[in-house]
């Protein structure tokens, strides 16, 4: 494929060349994308490609996008490399989680699920090269263990444990720190302790009540209690997940989450200080450590992700809890091609005030494609987005501004 777009403030043609793979239950993607750089504007002077893509060892495992093996409900499942709404339990400390936010960092991350009649566990992490988060959850089902023969109601009923760190989560407010510094973290870690009974498990319909107790280190605890329906009939699938949640002051639910790679560092202004003249967006650990004025909240999580008859996808995410800046969104379609055109979209928006800011593209994380089959295998390719790239601030320590691009050009696809 090979595409004309923007960059910053720059302009490129890449050329990018990939496949994805599958063989039973093996899939593999792999890429080669080069960035050729053709307008140069302020700054100028920088090379003919763009060396961000280029310019840590992590980067260049980028050429294999992922493997995997397996689907997260198996007996076994693992993949590596992108990690696209990867989940832990039930999602209430790590939920949908992205390591591909980072404009400028690949991140080969690691997901991978045992799941065992009387129990199973899962690993997570962003980056088995230079990571710093990590999840392990491990499950029983203790009936299962403890009797030969237990009732059909005890063999229903498993109990899991948490952990889950960011290990260098970033700590300082730009304000208090010098530009000799290094950027200063912390371990910001979690324990959570869940049970869940399946109530109902057929090749059809599923119902699974669930509840979960978390502890965010010395800062805060959560209570959530939901239910999630799965539903399969019609070659189509259902995902349909409502949650209540009772959160302490300095608790905050499903902290890993789609854009916690951006959050860890920017995230939100301290409250005490709303009006200042300076009051940048602090990294999150910090946010739950110094905010003031911060109070017991309760709320509601739903969810509703669905397949149909496996032509198009389309689902979407809603949390709204008590006071300001407290609900979050997040949408996906992906529509059928129809008479050669097909279009996908996603967008997430996090911490705002209500559905009066449920569509500004303020801090949010926007990707909106197209493509037009026009001839065989051939194709017209555009696509716009808003992404996160690293930039630095008045001290010289790591922050996120979002930056808009698109692409446009011609593409070829082949089936085998």
């Amino acid at each position: 494929m090979l595409t004309f777009g923007k960059f910053s403030e720059d302009y490129f043609l890449t050329l990018g060349v990939g496949t994805t793979l599958a063989f039973g239950d093996f899939a593999f993607g792999i890429q080669a994308p080069l960035k050729i750089r053709v307008i140069d504007n302020a700054p100028d002077g920088q090379p003919w490609y763009r060396e961000e893509d280029w310019d840590e060892p992590s980067d260049w495992t980028r050429i294999l996008r992922f493997f995997q093996y397996g689907q997260p409900r198996d007996l076994f499942y693992l993949r590596l490399g992108e990690l696209v709404s990867s989940t832990v339990g039930h999602g209430t400390i790590v939920g949908r989680y992205y390591n591909t936010l980072e404009l400028d960092t690949y991140h080969t991350g690691l997901s991978t699920k045992l799941n065992l009649e009387q129990g199973g566990a899962e690993v997570l992490t962003n980056d088995i090269l230079v990571w710093n988060l990590v999840a392990v959850r491990g499950y029983v089902r203790p009936f299962l263990l403890a009797m030969e023969d237990p009732h059909p109601l005890l063999r229903k009923l498993a109990f899991g444990t948490t952990f889950a760190a960011d290990f260098l989560a970033p700590t300082r407010a730009s304000t208090e720190t010098t530009a000799d510094e290094k950027q200063p973290s912390e371990v910001a870690w979690f324990v959570g302790v869940d049970a869940e009974f399946e109530a109902v498990r057929t090749d059809i319909y599923a119902l699974t009540p669930y509840t979960d107790v978390n502890f965010f280190a010395t800062n805060g605890t959560g209570w959530h209690v939901g239910v999630l329906n799965e539903l399969s009939a019609l070659k189509s699938t259902f995902e349909v997940r409502l949650e209540y949640r009772l959160l302490s002051a300095r608790y905050a639910p499903s902290y890993f989450n789609t854009m916690y790679d951006i959050e860890r560092v920017s995230f939100l202004p301290l409250p005490q200080f709303d009006g200042a003249a300076a009051n940048p967006a602090v990294p999150k650990k910090f946010y739950f450590e110094k905010a003031e004025g911060l109070e017991l909240r309760n709320g509601f999580y739903g969810e509703l992700f669905a397949n149909i008859v496996g032509l198009f996808g389309i689902g979407g995410i809603y949390e709204d809890y008590q006071g300001a800046d407290n609900a979050s969104v997040t949408l996906r379609t992906d529509l059928p091609e129809i008479a050669g055109l097909k279009l996908a979209a996603y967008y997430t928006r996090r911490n705002f005030d209500g559905f009066s800011e449920f569509f500004s593209l303020d801090d949010a994380l926007l990707v909106a494609e197209g493509r037009y089959r026009f001839f065989g295998p051939m194709f017209a390719y555009g696509i716009y987005s808003i992404a996160w790239q690293e930039s630095e601030d008045a001290d010289g320590f790591k922050t996120y501004e979002s930056d808009d691009s698109f692409q446009f050009g011609l593409g070829a696809s082949f089936s085998f």
